[in-house]
């Protein structure tokens, strides 16, 4: 099925004794077990190493374990450092504390294969999906992520929704190398994510697409690196200050335009590099002409709730 590519499973480990174990069961029940993990533990203090060490000769490649002495500080900076330490041919992100599906990886591998066949190796290719929602206990809170944050897949199909709105997470996601290679190294300190930020990558020079599957459950247990929220217009309103945090997003959202011209202006398409200038210069507009250039230009949520939020408050 993947016609001799190293599938590797990139696994991001911080103290997650209480579920790692079971996530690693969940990855020794895939209908596909040819893959190889490559895991770096960030300077645990409970028993995750253990937990690592012990269910490795279970796996069909072991697991490679990279025991880091010192605190990389993040998920995302975790997760950048197993990127630049890849040797895959197809990528997938791993967070220690959900459960995969047992077809996950298969229906992941046979994806971006087919993708890869049509759109040649050498493009940039990218491959999500959605997910079931759950509690701490694996009670489903949602069956959809994409109807929890009302997302709309498409969205990654054009670079100005994709700057805005993240449609996908980097736990349901699949890479091809020539991506890995185009999105490293991140730059952590202009990017909210190594997910969000390889996406972006994908947009504007390869392709992104997803799959219609719930591929894995999403495990909220309050201890989240990132905990996402259920999308209403009226959670800004409930915020002390709804305009300061519209513009604290869209303040993150222009870094991360700003990375992707810093580092690739030269090779930008001309039409995604107009893209990306447009919305930052966009932060200069005054208030009416800032909030049409918005709308005229397609800079806006797939949802009515925030788009309507970020024209009142952005």
């Amino acid at each position: 099925m993947s016609d001799g590519k190293r599938v590797e499973i990139l696994l991001a480990v911080y103290n997650n004794a209480d579920y790692l174990a079971d996530f690693l069961d969940s990855l020794l029940a895939q209908d596909f077990d040819d893959f190889h993990i490559l895991a770096s533990d960030d300077a645990s203090t409970d028993g995750s190493l253990a937990i690592l060490e012990c269910k490795a000769p279970l796996f069909r490649n072991g697991i490679n374990i990279i025991r880091r002495e010192d605190r990389s500080g993040s998920a995302k900076a975790n997760f950048s450092f197993l990127m630049e330490k890849s040797t895959g041919d197809y990528i997938l992100w791993a967070d220690a504390d959900d459960i995969w599906k047992p077809e996950k990886v298969r229906l992941f591998v046979e994806a971006i294969s087919e993708l890869e066949a049509t759109a040649g190796p050498e493009t940039p290719l990218f491959v999500y999906s959605d997910v079931s929602v759950t509690d701490g206990s694996l009670n489903v809170l949602n069956e959809s992520y994409w109807q929890f944050k009302k997302i709309d897949p498409r969205t990654s199909r054009s670079l100005s929704k994709t700057l805005i709105c993240v449609p996908m997470l980097g736990c349901a996601s699949i890479i091809n190398r020539s991506l890995l290679e185009k999105a490293i190294p991140v730059p952590l300190d202009l990017v909210t994510g190594h997910d969000w930020w390889t996406l972006l990558v994908a947009v504007t020079f390869g392709q992104a697409r997803s799959i219609p599957q719930k591929t894995m459950y999403y495990r909220l247990h309050g201890s989240n690196s990132s905990i996402p929220q259920k999308v209403s217009f009226f959670s800004y309103l409930r915020a002390k200050s709804p305009a300061a945090g519209v513009s604290r997003r869209l303040m993150l959202r222009r870094m991360q335009a700003q990375a992707l011209l810093s580092a690739f202006e030269k090779d930008l398409p001309a039409q995604q590099l107009a893209t990306i200038r447009s919305f930052l210069d966009s932060e200069h507009h005054g208030f009416l002409k800032r909030r049409l250039f918005y709308i005229k230009n397609n800079f806006l949520y797939p949802d009515f709730s925030r788009s309507l939020a970020l024209l009142v408050f952005g």
